[in-house]
């Protein structure tokens, strides 16, 4: 019943449209990833996230660097408990578009999608924690005011 309340709260939150403040990420965190293309295959990619921005590096099935790009306008929001994030992202080679990440309570994990500039179909795009020289708290990465 109480699981029941807290979605129903967290659904009222936001169909109204209320959130808790932007938190800023930490620094140097890196998480190992993997999205899918426009075709359907996935790609491994290290993603470093430095505050606001970052950058991501893709990898073939080998393990060979094949391309990369940067993330930016990131933004981490309170979802009714849940830590979301926005931004921004562009391939090196071209593309651009939006992400948005949903974070697990520890801020170990992430399930999210990635989607064109001009919209189209998303694609997943889903990572778990690294490394990284950024601060740890609470067994995940740091999130500050």
């Amino acid at each position: 019943m109480m699981l029941k309340n807290a979605l129903l709260c967290g659904l009222v939150l936001l169909t109204c449209g209320i959130v808790m403040p932007e938190e800023s990420f930490g620094q140097d965190l890196t998480y190992r990833t993997t999205y899918m293309t426009p075709g359907g295959n996935p790609i491994r990619a290290d993603l470093t996230i430095n505050g606001s921005n970052g950058t991501y590096r893709s990898y073939n099935q080998f393990g060979q660097l094949v391309g990369g790009g940067t993330v930016s306008n990131l933004q981490l929001t309170n979802f009714g408990g849940q830590m979301v994030m926005f931004g921004n992202w562009q391939f090196n080679g071209g593309g651009q578009g939006t992400l948005t990440f949903r974070f697990s309570q520890n801020l170990r994990s992430f399930t999210g999608n990635w989607q064109f500039a001009g919209g189209g179909p998303s694609r997943t795009w889903n990572g778990s924690y690294s490394n990284g020289s950024g601060q740890l708290g609470n067994n995940g990465p740091y999130i500050g005011p």
